[in-house]
């Protein structure tokens, strides 16, 4: 997960949600991204999924809006 700006300056968040299937040896699987918004307030979470069916947040990242 990336923050930086676009074109105009504002701004953004590159998350790249990687792979449900094993292909690095040290890169987490299985994993997934939640984008909340509310307000003016956006979150982007980058989470694991367990074989238990539980999830951890691995990073997260916020942008607010003027």
């Amino acid at each position: 997960m990336i923050k930086s700006k676009n074109v105009r300056g504002k701004d953004v968040i590159y998350a790249n949600s990687g792979t449900w299937i094993e292909h690095e040896a040290n890169a987490p699987t299985r994993t997934y991204v939640v984008i909340e918004r509310k307000g003016s307030t956006t979150t982007v979470g980058l989470y694991q999924y367990s074989a238990d069916g539980s999830s951890t947040l691995l990073k997260n990242s916020q942008l607010v809006e003027d």
